[in-house]
């Protein structure tokens, strides 16, 4: 309806319809080294922005696009074959766009290092795809989605066999509903999202990564924070031959009629190293769940979970199973809250150890401790 009602006026303005139907299309073929493709449009008032740039080479290739304006339909698609060593930059900036932005990277040679998109405004359908696929690997990625009542979309994809792969991911805001999904799957090197950060007040936000390969580590943060938000994480690492660890914050306050604010899925298998995973759920009036799974590690699992806040249901599942060495501390506080731990710790070669504690003003504290093997250790504190 905005965009009738812009219409209207502008007709009323003496302005022509074919005028106002006018959009902006783009499009460079660039073949050889060290290309520089530039798209700047500029436009309002219900205009279409449409650039492609496509560069072929040996690498070394630089594509650059800005698109803004009002009440648009911007759309911008970056494909980089061949070697690697390319730099793709996207800024998509206004106020009740639908912004698209794709960005391939194709080849070999890997290392693409300098790659952005940033999507801002208010009242914006923000979608993002990036896709690196080379054999060489090191690549990196950032996107930044920021505003206001915007539906933010981005997702990464980094795959081949180089690894050394490095994501992050910010989506900030008011009453957005978020989603991130990171896709890492390359052997004999290091996969890593150094940062998914899901900020803002009265919104929906939900983080997925995938990691997967063998040869290197795994390493993933995410904070998810704000108050009155619905906050979801789901992570699944997978590596032969290294270790696997993970951190998730998850905090917020005014989480009203104890609704399922907080969840955590995390699964770790594989691996000559070690499973590692932090997990920290800060919450008031609500309800936070962790879920932790890791077993196969050649090293040892540890696990440590913070619940804390004020009227809350907490409750943290931790299932481990291996050779033994395992480890799981979870910490559960509060006042007015109810507050339940499983663990499980599977293995034959035994040693592994639990520790629990239940403390504050609670409701109802409730601990459940299962091992195998010998040589345990068990604590329980609730107080």
């Amino acid at each position: 309806m905005k965009r009738q009602f812009a219409v209207a006026g502008a007709l009323l303005l003496g302005m022509s319809a074919s005028a106002l139907a006018q959009s902006s299309d783009s499009s460079i073929e660039q073949i050889g080294t060290g290309n520089k493709a530039t798209v700047a449009q500029t436009a309002t008032g219900g205009n279409g922005n449409d650039s492609t740039i496509t560069q072929y080479g040996v690498g070394g290739n630089t594509a650059d696009v800005t698109q803004r304006g009002t009440d648009n339909l911007n759309s911008s698609t970056i494909s980089q074959h061949d070697a690697g060593g390319n730099n793709a930059k996207v800024l998509q900036e206004g106020s009740e766009n639908s912004n698209t932005s794709i960005i391939d990277q194709l080849g070999t040679g890997g290392g693409n290092t300098v790659n952005s998109v940033t999507q801002r405004g208010d009242r914006n359908s923000n979608n993002s795809t990036i896709t690196q696929n080379g054999t060489g690997g090191g690549n990196e990625t950032s996107v930044t989605q920021e505003g206001s009542d915007n539906l933010n979309t981005s997702t990464i994809n980094q795959l081949g066999v180089g690894g050394g792969n490095l994501a992050n991911v910010y989506q900030r805001g008011q009453d957005n509903l978020n989603t991130s999904t990171i896709t890492q799957n390359g052997g004999g090197g290091d996969n890593e999202v150094f940062s998914v950060t899901q900020q803002g007040n009265d919104n929906t936000n939900t983080s997925t990564i995938n990691q997967s390969g063998g040869g290197g580590n795994n390493w993933t943060s995410v904070t998810q924070e704000g108050s009155s938000n619905e906050n979801i994480s789901t992570l699944t690492q997978n590596g032969a031959g290294g270790s696997n660890d993970t951190t998730v914050i998850q905090r917020g306050s005014g989480n009203s009629g104890g609704s399922l604010r907080n969840r955590s899925a995390i699964t770790q298998t594989g691996g000559n190293g070690f499973n590692v995973t932090d997990v920290t759920q800060e919450a008031v009036n609500s309800r936070s769940i962790s879920t932790i799974t890791q077993r196969d590690a050649g090293g040892y699992n540890d696990v440590m979970v913070w619940q804390y806040g004020t009227n809350n249901t907490n409750l943290s599942t931790i299932m481990q199973e291996d050779d033994g060495h395992q480890t799981a501390e979870v910490t559960q506080s509060g006042t007015g809250t109810s507050n339940t731990s499983d663990i499980h710790q599977w293995g034959f070669g035994g040693g592994n150890e639990a520790i629990v504690s239940q403390s504050g003003t609670s409701l109802v504290n409730t601990s459940t401790i299962n091992q195998n093997g010998g040589s345990n250790a068990a604590n329980v504190t609730q107080n």
